[in-house]
């Protein structure tokens, strides 16, 4: 690929040039033609598309997946506090989702969509769960963790 007199033979160096084109054109910053209006997830995945660009990116799947360890246990250590600072908790708790994210990206999974696919499972098993309460005759409002817990295993 030749972009004026720069050669570039791979694609992510087709991405680092036009990301130092759009800087020479007066764009000042990489992240600032994302929208902000997007939803979180395609907004986060957004900007870790743009800035894999410049090759601010782990080389593989060790790199996110030991940031969402560090990211869960950042966020409990906030949570379980005596008294925990309930923004810290949320902003600690995004760090979480954002990882999980960008290990989305690095799988080439689209968040948005594997988490509609979970949420549909989720509320079919949870149909099921009811179903099978209401095949014993009792009200799952009034059965006990454990009680639901082994319904949710026999649905899975």
């Amino acid at each position: 690929h030749v972009c004026g007199d720069v050669k570039i033979d791979t694609a992510n160096g087709v991405k680092k040039n036009w990301e130092k084109i759009k800087q020479k054109e007066g764009k000042k910053h990489i992240l600032d033609s994302i929208p902000k209006n997007l939803p979180a997830l395609m907004q986060a995945l957004q900007i870790q598309r743009r800035v894999e660009r410049v090759g601010f990116d782990w080389p593989n799947l060790d790199g996110p997946t030991d940031k969402i360890v560090e990211e869960i246990k950042e966020t409990r250590e906030e949570f379980e506090k005596e008294n925990p600072d309930k923004e810290k908790v949320t902003e600690e708790f995004g760090d979480i989702l954002f990882s999980m994210v960008n290990l989305a990206r690095k799988m080439d999974v689209d968040p948005e969509k594997a988490l509609n696919v979970s949420s549909r499972k989720f509320i079919k098993r949870f149909q099921k769960v009811e179903q099978k309460s209401i095949n014993q005759g009792k009200n799952i409002s009034d059965m006990s963790l454990g009680e639901i817990d082994n319904l949710w295993e026999e649905s899975k």
